[in-house]
This record gives C-alpha cells, sequence and structure tokens, in this order.
C-alpha cells in the first residue's frame, strides 16, 4: 500500500468512526487494554508517563534504542490526539540472587510524555506503544478526583496534630526530560469523609531545579522544581491534597497517634535480630530457629588486639588467623544483635542503649504504657528496658573476671553457604565458624555508659538487686578500660568523660571528676555537630549531682543554641529534613541515620525551632521526599521492597521483616554493581536523592545496621510519639 493509498484508508476509517487505537492496534498487533502491566503515572496537567517491568539480562543497552524506535498513539475520546515522548528513565527494580546471583534483573522502564494541550476532566484517553518487542495499551479517564499525582509528596503516614509546621510537596525529576513544570497555582485541601474544601493555597516555588545552594558544598539534591505547600492549620482528621486539573494525593490523617505504626514496627526489628534464640509465632510470622554458629564461639585471647579502641580494619583476616590455632577455648553465649543482612556482633552495638535509653528518659508515658509483643512484655518493667537487657545480656555474660568487655562475635568472612550461593544464607544454615572477640577500648567505655545508664533508671524503679549488678559492672569495664586504653584521640577522651559522667551520677564518687573535669574546662574544643560530642553535653547537661553548677550548664546550652542557630540560618535545602551540611548522602544519612544529632541539640536547648525540625524530619523520613519513598520495609503504602536481610531473602515469606531502615539513598557513593546493572541516564546525572536501587544484592544501598538506622529511628519515633 503506497503512501496516498494509506492517508485516503486513514481517513476512511476516522469518517466511518472506527476508533483510531483500534486501527494502530492491528497494525502494532497490541494486547488488549485490560490484560498488560504497564501503568500510567500523572505528573501535572499535561505530563503523564508510562512505567512497567522487563526482566532481563545485562544487556541492558538495548533499552535506549528500544526508546528511540518505540511508537506512542494517544487516542481521545477516540479522536487522534498527538502526545510527545519527553525523555526516560530505566533501573533495576530488582537483581535477582536465584538460582544464580548478578545473571538477571528487573528493570523499571519509565517513559516520560507531554500533551500540547492540557489533558481535559473526564475525558477518556487510549496510550498505545511499543517497546523492543513488547506493545502495551493502555486506557484512562482523567479525573483528578481520583488520578494520584506522583508529583505530591506527603508524610504517608499522615501529620502530627501538634507539629506546628506541616508542609507538602510537588515536583518531580523525569529522567532525562530534567524537572518537572507546571503552571498551576492552586492546591485544595479536601475532607476526606464528606469531600467537601477545606481550605485553598497558593504552591510556593521554594527551590528552582538550576539552583545549586543546599547543604555546605553548594549542590542541588533532588534536581526538582520544587513547590511547597503549606497545609500548617490542619486540625485533626483525614484529608486528602487535590491540585486541580492535574490530581490527588493519597488520604492522610492528622493525629498525634500517627507514629505508632513506624516506632512499633522499627523497634521490633531489634527482636527480630537477636540472635541465640527461637522466634516463635507467638510473637511474629518471621519465625526462626536459634542461631547456631553465633551460639558457640571459639573464644580470642582477652587483649589479642593490645591496646587498640577499635576492631582491626582487617578483622576477617585477625580472625581466620586465629581460627587456624589448634588450642581452643569455647564458649556457649547467648544474647545481643545480629549487625544487619549478615550475623556478627560488633562493639558500636553497645550505643544503642544510650538512644533506647534516653528516649525512655524523655519519654516515659510512652514507654511505661506501651508493649512490643516480646516474650518479655508480661513482667513489670517496660519492654523498652527490657530489650536494652538482651542487648547487654551478652557482652555481661563474657565480661572478663578483670572487667574487660569484649567487641563482640565475628567470623573470616562474609556469611557462607554449601551451595556457593552464599546469598541463600540465613541464620540457621551459614557454615560460618566465630570467635568471641578481644576486649576494645570502645567495648570497655561503650559498655561502661549504657549500664551506668541503665542502674540509674533501675535505682529509679526501685529493681535495686538488678541497679546494683549493673552498677558493679559499669565499674569493672570502667577500671579496666582506664588501665588498659589510654586515650589517644580528643574523641576518646570524651567518650570517658561520658561514661565518668553516668557513673558520677549513681555513685557521688569523686574519682570520677578527674576525667571529667578537662572536657569542662576545655568547651570551646567540642564540636557541637560531632555525635560524640552532644551525647557528652547532655550526658552533662543532664546529670543530678552536686558537683557541677547551674551557670557551667548553661554556659554549655548557650554555646549549643548558638552554633544551631547558625545550622538553622544556613538550611537551604528545598525538603526540609536535617543532615550533617559536610555529611555526603549515603549509610541513612538520607533518611534517620543523624537523627540524635538533632534531637540531642533540642533536648539540651528545647529551642522549638529544633523541634519543629525534628517532625520536618520525620514527614521526609515517612514520605515527604523527592522519591515519595519510605526509607524502611513495610511501612505505608509506598516502602522499601527488598532490604538486604537474609533471614528475610531466605524464608518462604513473601515480605521482609517491616521497619528495616535501609542506607540509601547513596549520594555519590557507586557499587560495582551498578556499572553490571546501570541506570539510564547513567547514575551520576541522577539527583542524589533519587539515588536508590530497591534490590537486596547491593549493600551500599539495601543494608542497614541495628546501630547505624534502626536506633536512630526508634529515637526519632520515640521522642515525637504520645
Amino acid at each position: 500500500m503506497n503512501q496516498n493509498r494509506q492517508i485516503r484508508f486513514l481517513f476512511i476509517m476516522i469518517f466511518l468512526c472506527i476508533p483510531i487505537h483500534k486501527i494502530f492496534s492491528q497494525s502494532l498487533n497490541l494486547v488488549d487494554c485490560n490484560m498488560n502491566d504497564a501503568k500510567i503515572s500523572i505528573y501535572s496537567e499535561k505530563v503523564i508517563g508510562v512505567n512497567f517491568l522487563i526482566s532481563t539480562g545485562t544487556n541492558t543497552e538495548k533499552f535506549t534504542q528500544y526508546y528511540k524506535k518505540s511508537k506512542i498513539f494517544l487516542t481521545e475520546n477516540n479522536n487522534l490526539s498527538s502526545i510527545d515522548k519527553m525523555g526516560y528513565y530505566f533501573y533495576p527494580e530488582q537483581i535477582f540472587s536465584k538460582p544464580k546471583p548478578y545473571k538477571k534483573a528487573s528493570y523499571r522502564i519509565n517513559i516520560f510524555l507531554k500533551k500540547k494541550q492540557d489533558f481535559v476532566e473526564g475525558t477518556k484517553y487510549i496510550i498505545e506503544f511499543s517497546f523492543g518487542e513488547t506493545n502495551h495499551c493502555i486506557e484512562f479517564v482523567w479525573n483528578t478526583d481520583k488520578n494520584f499525582c506522583e508529583s505530591i509528596k506527603i508524610n504517608q503516614l499522615g501529620y502530627l496534630e501538634k507539629a506546628k509546621i506541616k508542609y507538602a510537596y510537588f515536583g518531580k525529576w523525569l529522567g532525562t526530560a530534567g524537572a518537572l513544570s507546571t503552571k498551576k497555582q492552586i492546591f485544595n485541601i479536601i475532607n476526606a469523609d464528606d469531600k467537601k474544601l477545606v481550605f485553598s493555597k497558593k504552591l510556593e516555588l521554594v527551590h528552582s531545579s538550576k539552583i545549586k545552594d543546599e547543604g555546605a558544598y553548594k549542590e542541588n539534591f533532588s534536581g526538582e522544581n520544587l513547590y511547597r505547600m503549606d497545609i500548617s492549620s490542619l486540625t485533626k482528621g483525614k484529608f486528602f491534597i487535590k491540585i486541580p486539573g492535574i490530581g490527588r494525593s493519597l488520604t492522610f490523617e492528622v493525629n498525634n497517634n500517627i507514629l505508632n505504626e513506624p516506632l512499633e514496627k522499627t523497634f521490633r526489628v531489634l527482636y527480630h535480630q537477636r540472635c541465640g534464640i527461637t522466634l516463635d509465632k507467638e510473637f511474629t510470622k518471621w519465625i526462626r530457629p536459634a542461631c547456631k554458629q553465633h551460639s558457640i564461639l571459639q573464644v580470642m585471647p582477652e587483649y589479642s588486639f593490645g591496646d587498640s579502641w577499635n576492631l582491626p580494619e582487617n578483622i576477617f583476616a585477625e580472625v581466620d588467623k586465629f581460627l587456624e590455632k589448634e588450642i581452643k577455648e569455647f564458649r556457649q553465649v547467648s544474647g545481643g544483635y545480629h549487625d544487619a543482612g549478615d550475623f556478627d556482633r560488633k562493639p558500636e552495638h553497645l550505643i544503642i542503649a544510650e538512644y533506647l535509653l534516653t528516649v525512655f528518659d524523655e519519654n516515659k508515658n510512652v514507654f511505661q504504657k506501651r508493649t512490643f509483643n516480646l516474650p518479655e512484655s508480661n513482667n513489670s518493667i517496660p519492654d523498652i528496658i527490657d530489650e536494652t537487657e538482651f542487648l547487654f545480656s551478652f557482652y555481661k555474660q563474657n565480661q572478663w573476671r578483670d572487667g574487660g568487655i569484649p567487641s563482640g562475635s565475628e567470623s573470616n568472612s562474609h556469611p557462607q553457604h554449601q551451595s556457593g550461593n552464599n546469598w541463600l544464607t540465613n541464620s540457621s544454615n551459614e557454615t560460618n565458624t566465630y570467635a568471641l572477640l578481644s576486649v576494645t577500648g570502645l567495648s570497655c567505655f561503650y559498655y561502661a555508659i549504657g549500664t551506668a545508664h541503665l542502674s540509674k533508671i533501675f535505682y529509679e524503679m526501685n529493681e535495686l538487686h538488678k541497679a546494683n549488678e549493673y552498677e558493679k559492672s559499669s565499674q569493672e569495664a570502667f577500671e579496666i578500660g582506664t588501665q588498659k586504653f589510654p586515650p589517644q584521640k580528643f574523641n576518646q577522651e570524651i567518650i570517658i568523660a561520658t561514661a565518668a559522667l553516668r557513673l558520677l551520677d549513681i555513685s557521688a564518687n569523686p574519682k570520677y571528676l578527674q576525667f571529667i573535669q578537662p572536657i569542662i574546662n576545655n568547651i570551646e574544643k567540642l564540636d557541637f555537630l560531632n555525635s560524640t560530642h552532644l551525647w557528652f553535653a547532655y550526658t552533662f547537661c543532664n546529670s543530678n549531682n552536686s558537683f557541677f553548677t547551674e551557670s557551667q550548664k548553661e554556659n554549655l546550652q548557650h554555646k549549643i543554641q548558638q552554633k544551631w542557630n547558625t545550622i538553622l540560618k544556613n538550611d537551604r535545602n528545598g525538603y526540609k529534613h536535617f543532615k550533617h551540611p559536610y555529611s555526603a548522602y549515603g549509610y541513612g544519612t538520607g533518611s534517620v541515620r543523624q537523627m540524635d544529632l538533632l534531637i540531642l541539640a533540642w533536648l539540651i536547648t528545647k529551642d522549638e525551632n529544633l523541634y519543629n525540625w525534628i517532625i520536618l524530619s520525620a514527614d521526609f523520613c515517612l514520605g515527604a521526599n523527592p522519591t515519595g519513598k519510605i526509607m524502611s520495609s513495610g511501612i505505608g503504602n509506598n516502602h522499601i521492597k527488598h532490604p538486604l536481610h537474609l533471614d528475610s531473602m531466605n524464608d518462604n515469606i513473601s515480605e521482609p521483616v517491616p521497619g528495616i531502615w535501609i542506607y540509601a539513598p547513596v549520594g555519590k557513593r557507586k557499587h560495582w554493581l551498578q556499572d553490571k546493572f546501570p541506570t539510564y541516564p547513567n547514575f551520576e546525572k541522577v539527583p542524589q536523592l533519587y539515588k536508590i536501587y530497591d534490590t537486596e544484592l547491593i549493600p551500599l544501598h539495601s543494608e542497614f545496621t541495628v546501630w547505624e538506622t534502626i536506633a536512630p529511628a526508634i529515637m526519632l519515633f520515640g521522642i515525637l510519639a504520645e
């Protein structure tokens, strides 16, 4: 058929009122509109996207060619209309570990489309397109009361009624098409129950994609033209945001109990990470037997690391060298936590106690009346205290006669599986042998800090036997620590001083002043954006003894207030969320990792602006961020699906343990698998807060640790909960 005949045929079909999409369906061999997995994403009054999954090997360069050759057809009420391809974003949604890892992936294909005129309310549209060897057809009606708009970012769980500032956001980075723009100026708040208008306000452009002024290094973290929606005046109820001509948000609640879900699920991750016990169906559906390889440990000599404060960098090699020796001592142990996706225990785990005990001190009502379905929940002790005791149980039962605290347990490699595919490992089938690690400075002093704090709480609860027991254990760890591990850095002096403060509070023994006074005399050296320094400052300002004056405490509070006033003043970030201005994104800094800094600064100063920032940061973590995603498993609607958690990966339960807060977004960091399964455009061109691979096989993105992400998240939600 020549060109003229094709044109005549087309006009005849139009004249006969045969739907255009039927004509092109014949030429493209498209599937039925109701029988395909492609979906429409709504972004603005003119911009939509089509997205779908493709299973592929490592030959992913073909996707850009598919895009260039793809044909897109739009019909509007059965009439042919025009729509243009704007750009694309392709990324691996999952990289598979079975049957062999690193061979196949599932790619999310996003193609962004722009219509010359606005989409029309109530109009039926059909998008038909080809992509490689696949054809797709999507039928939809433009209905702004029902269209979920992915450009609207909210706290998925809702907003605290007590929050004085509540923000939602509008914006989207569209891959190779760049930043989304809109000419819409108004958003509406709709009551979800009666569908009545609550109020209308203007969208406020607060950050342009062209401006680089975020963070200390003047960057643009989201790549968006970011519009803010101020919903601060909302009181208790259920609502959704509607932008006329575009669409709506999910329904959200305004209530002071909206943080119950993230607090409970995140707190229970510690239960799921418990080492040496069976997880029973009475307490969880993620059941597992007691781990075997971590319960009988080969005992390293007490001080084989010398006077080191930290574990050796080559800890695998050190353990391997030890395991090769013939003469060995074994200990049967339990307690403590699996670190992350794998199963080692670390000295850093001991700082978890300060997160738990501090949030208990500051919000007792919440934790005294609430249980978390633990085996200990029926005793008279709050669950958060029981969990702290479980953490200490491993270190306490293995405390050496001279008071030294082992640094944890470790093997000579990451977990191994007998098949050779180590991604099939769980805590029951791994083949590694583990050692009880030697004493370090960190293990002694972190233990002394936490057990002295726990002792104080038990004294307040009149649990005198436990209080005396933990005080004695703390003192012994402190004494041997000062003998064996003299400080080599200012940070180490501060850790010792914090432990001395905790012991001074429960003993009133002036011998501890010799470790504290030098820090108080040199507070100009303290960095109030350093976690170790802020923990000392908080402990000092809350010390309850006669050795320090109120003016000393007020002086320290004043200096911290000055520092944080500057931080607040210099914050230019479009999305309101706290991250240390000089820290890179990664290892949880794009969500919960550094929340202790902000919370401690507020607890010390009681500055209302800092409290508001804590709440805004919680909103960010729970969905009011560029991706609209909660960086945790199992919380909200749009959340992480594939955290690196070996027990969840191999337990035959479709969803992972909920409440696992992962490391992503990763900022400028990169993993070798990102070259094997790249994004399009290249990962370097993806804005930092969009850099997320939700796949278990890339630890840089999907792993977590109980001390780096879980403990700070518990502190964040626990301090705000009611």
